[in-house]
């Protein structure tokens, strides 16, 4: 080769060097670098694993833990911000195209998954209603039902029973049944279940559904005429992993006291008593002489000790000898993540409450796991399980009943055995002291676990199967030492009673969905699925007497030495239910939705000619904000009108109802067999069934700023479940029998409004009322009322065509009996039970104008316990990083009667301590007062707050649940420690407005509720 040629080839390949090199820079060119920091639109907290990705390109990233990202994008990309939870966002690509901003969605995720059933959220078309993990969060407690008060519209709850552990009442949309199932069915993670919230931890949850009307509850159909609750537990999220910790701890001491009178306010009551009733057999006597004589001069009114203390004002507060200050903690560890197949959420947590009543606490421990993967692009398999113990130590009853009406004129001691009265033992009534003793406790176990596998062979359908189990274990034990006066009355010389029950649940859902859109427009969902569920629950019960020490209690119920007394029984019940459910959903372009369902259910708890019902349902949904004639209207987001139809049935008796059970003795060797619980079978009875009506309406407005929903409802409830009592002479004592149909109409409205919205400071207020009202409209065999179950006339349990559930019965007093209505009085023929009527007693009214006062004609419907409205509302203030929330629940119109309160206002003070009401009883110098007098008749009594509409008291009340003011700390100060790091602090319970005069009207005089002061931490990294 030449030298020129050598010069040629060099040249031509540094020319072909310099161009690649130029294409290189110019390709490069038309790239460029975009970067920033990804937030929540709401909280402002960075996002960390959020796919950043450029449009049809497989160019792509994600954002760090501290939210930022970085990306080459080419020129003319378009950036798209995708994250679980958030709505997708996109954006024309620049250089440092800077900070970004994703919109939370109102809901999650779109599916929902419900006893195997996979879902749209927006197919509903029935009423809903919601409540968020952050709702759940406004309250700190360890309660789930406290968390959910005052959240939905028509879900009314109700603490009777404060104690730590305790279940709740709680309705939905009212009362629908007389005596089996008025609680709701909760289902789970899928998983129906009936009792058991306890043992959930609130930390646990992602959200709560209320599904209240026949569409929204068809798919439960046997289960579901109280309402369904459904309840989802948290789970993974594709990202990074993170653990998360929250903590509180909480102080509680009582709310209020009950007001009664002192040492020597009560002595003279009882002096007024006694003198009162001696002047009306003896009114030419020397009352003062009466009073020196008899009443302070012997010790048939006042023991010594009693005139000893009222006299020098000694007032004994037995309560004081029983309450404590309240501890409450709770500790939760939680660890999630996930990839592009698998996610995973395990959680740990403890809690413990000491209540204020000494002995009273409950202590849980919690594990779960949620986990879901997928094994093959078309398959999917995933848990949902959880492992739960409760422990709750009781204080005896009768120690807290007794120390309320503990005398307040005798020396607290535990050298007496009871209560005592002008000298005189009360043996019902134990030392509260000895009494706190006894040791009672249960311990609950629970595993809860739904495993499912879910194939999707085609496009749009898909084939689940879910095996669920629920295995509960009880235990309850209790130990009356020998020294107590519960032990000794009986001569029992130590009580020890263990009771030992498992409940295995069982459930196999199957079902196969498939969805479709065509032409874009028209969108149909189908469902079929069939459920199997069995339960099977067995106990063993053990009572022991006669122990030779106290000391190991019943933990060694071997040492019981009575063989007379010592008893043992056992028990085994199963039930199954079959069911089968197909479903169809139609919309058009998301304006036009409709909804059809068909369930039938097959129950053991039937015979076999009643054992299948079947449970239709139909609804429909207009979006009317999609119209066209609607699109000049941009300050509304959505109108849509909702309207439904529908059948449920209730099953909820005992098994087998329909049979008439023996239960074999043995007894001088001799086999017997007698009626078991003294039920007669009735195989006639058959499914209740809830004909049900449903009318809604939702819209949000300017921007979604404000939203809103009402829904108006109306249901007949036929074939209703009851226990009907027998005569005696039958040799039964109940059967139990379809008696009743019940009608039931409501509305409902609830709201939410971002009022002010700003860089720094958002203001948002929310809240809901409910109002429903049930009637009687048919009665077993045609009859207008029903006593007390069959045959015996009551102050309550009464049914009356025409009139709602829980009727208050008795004689109607409008005021006291003045000198100027002797006459009147003097006239009548007859007195029920001869009781007395004298000027400053309660004054009846005669009804039917007879001349004589009867409970056959002179007893009237009173009022009822059910409440005209109720609901609860909140507000929600942020400034930049405090937030402060405020929590608020109420009910109005309800009346209710409280046995504690009635023995206060006897005005004898010789039963109990007396009520501070009493210092305005009637006098001859004060007889403007609506208090009776002071009476202690020897053999006689009168009209009195327990049989008379004195007796009813307006149980309308406002409670501010919570207030609660949260920390979150800027990232500027955590750095890159924490992701999330925040503290609060709460009051609980600060204030009660009522008109209802005894202790609380949600839990009367049961288990005190409290106010609580709660400090808590939340953290994740």
């Amino acid at each position: 080769m030449n030298k020129r040629t050598s010069i040629c080839l060099k040249q031509k390949m540094a020319l072909l060097c310099m161009l690649f090199f130029m294409s290189a820079l110019a390709a490069f060119a038309q790239n460029f670098t975009a970067n920033g920091v990804i937030t929540d639109s709401s909280t402002k907290e960075t996002l960390p694993g959020v796919s950043v990705t450029v449009r049809g390109t497989t160019i792509g990233t994600i954002s760090d833990p501290d939210g930022k990202f970085s990306l080459s994008v080419p020129q003319n990309g378009t950036l798209v911000f995708s994250y679980l939870g958030y709505k997708t966002f996109e954006i024309k690509a620049s250089n440092g195209t800077g900070n970004i901003s994703l919109e939370p969605l109102s809901f999650a995720i779109d599916d929902v998954v419900v006893v195997g059933i996979r879902m749209r959220k927006s197919d509903l078309t029935g009423a809903v209603g919601s409540i968020s993990k952050e709702q759940l969060q406004e309250i700190p407690t360890t309660d789930l039902t406290t968390a959910m008060q005052g959240k939905v519209p028509g879900l009314n709850i109700s603490r009777t029973n404060a104690a730590p552990g305790s279940d709740i009442s709680m309705k939905i949309r009212g009362t629908n049944s007389i005596s089996y199932g008025t609680n709701p069915v909760f289902v789970i993670d899928g998983i129906v279940a009936e009792e058991g919230l306890r043992l959930i931890n609130p930390d646990e949850i992602a959200s709560i559904e209320v599904l209240k009307d026949a569409s929204s509850t068809a798919l439960y159909g046997s289960k579901a005429s109280n309402g369904v609750v459904v309840i989802t537990t948290k789970k993974g999220q594709k990202g990074e992993g993170k653990v998360s910790y929250s903590g509180f701890v909480t102080t509680s001491r009582y709310q209020d006291r009950l007001k009664t009178l002192d040492a020597f306010e009560t002595m003279n009551l009882r002096k007024d008593a006694y003198a009162n009733a001696f002047m009306d057999s003896n009114p030419n006597a020397d009352r003062n002489a009466y009073i020196n004589d008899f009443i302070f001069g012997t010790d048939k009114v006042f023991s010594p000790e009693e005139l000893e203390n009222g006299k020098n004002n000694r007032t004994s507060d037995w309560i004081d000898e029983l309450t404590r200050t309240g501890i409450e903690q709770n500790h939760a560890l939680n660890f999630s993540g996930g990839s592009d197949n698998s996610t995973y959420f395990l959680g740990f947590s403890y809690s413990n409450n000491e209540g204020i009543l000494q002995k009273s606490s409950y202590e849980r421990f919690n594990g779960r796991i949620n986990f879901e993967t997928k094994v093959k692009p078309w398959l999917k398999v995933g848990t949902n399980t959880s492992v739960s113990r409760g422990t709750k130590n009781r204080l005896d009853d009768n120690a807290y009943e007794t120390a309320l009406l503990g005398n307040r004129l005798q020396t607290i001691d535990t050298d007496r055995l009871y209560m005592y009265f002008q000298g005189v033992a009360q043996m019902g009534m134990y030392n509260p002291i000895l009494t706190k003793s006894i040791d009672s406790k249960e311990i609950h176990d629970r595993v809860l676990t739904a495993n499912y596998i879910e194939v999707n062979p085609i496009k749009n359908l898909y084939v689940r199967s879910t095996f669920s189990a629920d295995i509960y274990n009880k235990q309850d034990s209790k130990y009356i030492p020998s020294y107590v006066g519960q032990s000794i009355r009986d001569n029992k010389n130590g009580e020890g009673w263990q009771w030992r029950g498992q409940t295995k649940y069982y459930q196999w859902d199957n079902s196969a969905s498939y969805e479709k859109t065509f032409a874009e427009k028209h969108r149909i969902f189908g469902l079929l699925s069939s459920s199997i569920s069995k339960s099977r629950s067995n106990n063993i019960s053990m009572s022991g007497y006669n122990y030779p020490t106290d000391a190991l209690g019943y933990k060694n119920m071997g040492m019981a030495s009575d063989k007379e007394k010592n008893n043992m029984s056992s028990d085994y019940k199963t039930n199954t239910l079959v069911s089968v459910i197909a479903r169809a959903n139609y919309s058009y372009e998301y304006k036009y939705l409709l909804t059809a369902t068909v369930r039938r259910d097959g129950s053991s708890k039937f015979a076999t000619e009643n054992k299948w019902g079947t449970f239709p349902s139909v609804s429909a949904a207009w979006t009317i904000s999609e119209e066209a004639f609607m699109k000049k209207a941009d300050w509304l987001n959505l109108l849509k009108l909702r309207v439904g139809y529908g059948i449920l049935g209730n099953q909820n008796i005992p098994e087998y109802g329909y049979l008439t059970i023996y239960s074999p003795t043995y007894n001088n060797g001799v086999i017997g067999f007698v009626p078991e619980d003294g039920r007669f079978g009735n195989s006639n009875i058959k499914w209740e069934k809830q004909k049900q009506w449903n009318l809604g309406l939702d819209a949000t407005v300017w921007n979604d700023r404000i939203s809103m929903s009402v829904d108006v409802f109306s249901m007949t409830n036929s074939d209703l479940l009851m226990k009907m009592s027998m005569w005696p002479s039958f040799g039964y004592s109940y059967q139990i029998a379809n008696v009743a149909e019940l009608e039931n109409k409501g509305i409902e409205f609830s709201f939410n409004a971002l009022l002010v919205k700003s860089k720094d400071f958002k203001w948002n207020v929310s809240g809901n009322i409910a109002h429903d009202k049930n009637k009687i409209t048919k009665l077993y065999g045609g009859v207008d009322v029903l006593w007390n179950g069959g045959n015996t006339m009551s102050r309550d349990g009464n049914l009356f065509v025409g009139n709602p559930l829980n009727t208050i019965y008795g004689f109607q007093v409008d005021r006291l009996a003045q000198e100027s209505d002797m006459a009147m009085v003097n006239g009548w023929t007859s007195i029920y039970n001869n009781l007395v009527v004298k000027p400053g007693d309660m004054l009846p009214v005669d009804l039917d104008g007879d001349g004589k006062i009867t409970a056959e004609n002179d007893m009237k419907i009173l009022g009822n316990t059910n409440p005209k409205f109720y609901g609860g509302f909140s507000t929600n203030l942020n400034y930049k990083q405090l937030t402060l929330d405020a929590v608020f629940v109420y009910s109005y119109g309800a009346k209710k009667t409280d046995w504690v309160y009635e023995r206060t206002m006897d005005g004898t003070a010789t039963i109990g301590p007396a009520h501070e009401e009493m210092l305005k009883r009637w006098t001859p110098e004060n007889t403007n007062t609506s208090i009776p007098r002071a009476y202690r008749g020897d053999g006689k009594s009168r009209f009195g707050y327990g049989n008379t509409s004195y007796g009813l008291m307006d149980a309308s009340f406002l409670r501010c649940a919570a207030l609660t003011l949260t920390y979150n700390f800027p990232r500027e100060l955590v750095g890159k420690a924490f992701e999330q790091l925040s503290v609060n602090a709460s009051g609980n319970n600060l204030f009660l407005v009522t008109p209802y005069k005894g202790y609380d009207p949600e839990s009367g005089q049961g288990y005190p509720l409290t106010r609580s002061f709660t400090f808590g931490l939340n953290l994740t990294f």
